[in-house]
Order: C-alpha cells, then sequence, then structure tokens
C-alpha cells in the first residue's frame, strides 16, 4: 500500500505541475467546439496515467478539485465553463501559440483556410 500511495501522490503532483497547460488545453477544445465534460477533456490530456489503484470517479473528483479554485472556471450544471469568453479565448491562443509547431500550425491553418 505504502508504494500505491506514493505513486498516487507522485501522479497528483504531476498533475498540478502541468494545470496552466491542461487550462489552455481546455481553452482550446472548448473553443474549437469540443461540448465534452471538462473533467474528461482534462483527464484525455493528462502528462501522467491515472493510477491504477484510484478508482477513476475519485480521480475525477480529483480533477475537479484542482480546476475549481482556479479562478477562471466555475462550476454550472456538474462541468466547469471559464468565468468569461475573453478567458476562454485568451488561454485557447496561449494553447494555440505553446510552441514553434503549435505557431507554425496556427499560421498554416489561417494561410490554407
Amino acid at each position: 500500500m505504502p508504494r500505491d500511495n506514493l505513486a498516487a501522490e507522485q501522479s497528483a503532483q504531476q498533475v498540478g505541475d502541468h494545470l496552466p497547460e491542461l487550462i489552455d488545453h481546455l481553452a482550446h477544445e472548448r473553443f474549437t467546439g469540443n461540448t465534452a465534460p471538462a473533467v474528461e477533456i482534462v483527464a484525455s490530456h493528462l502528462p501522467v496515467q491515472r493510477p491504477a489503484k484510484v478508482k477513476e470517479p475519485l480521480w475525477n473528483t480529483f480533477l475537479g478539485d484542482l480546476l475549481r479554485p482556479t479562478g477562471l472556471l466555475v462550476e454550472r450544471a456538474g462541468d466547469f465553463e471559464f468565468l468569461h469568453q475573453t478567458l476562454l479565448e485568451h488561454h485557447a491562443a496561449l494553447h494555440a501559440t505553446r510552441d514553434g509547431q503549435a505557431r507554425t500550425q496556427v499560421l498554416h491553418d489561417l494561410l490554407i483556410a
């Protein structure tokens, strides 16, 4: 059990360390029309897998607990929404321009479209 606890703690720490990037990814997904629950979107883009000993509902609750106090999202009807459209757009733009490859893709998409 101590080994399982350590693995869960390390995974949780890694998720917390990547929270800004996860929020940017969530914004991008919302901006492009993904209406899946926010926790599902975040879970699908995690830098680590859910520890095997942690049940999915508990892990999803943990992810929601990370999103809730950011000040960027509000919880409505069991899902998370950006507090304001400008926050969503700003974080989606951060995601779209996060590195050289992403910036190149945005320019390609704009010029081809």
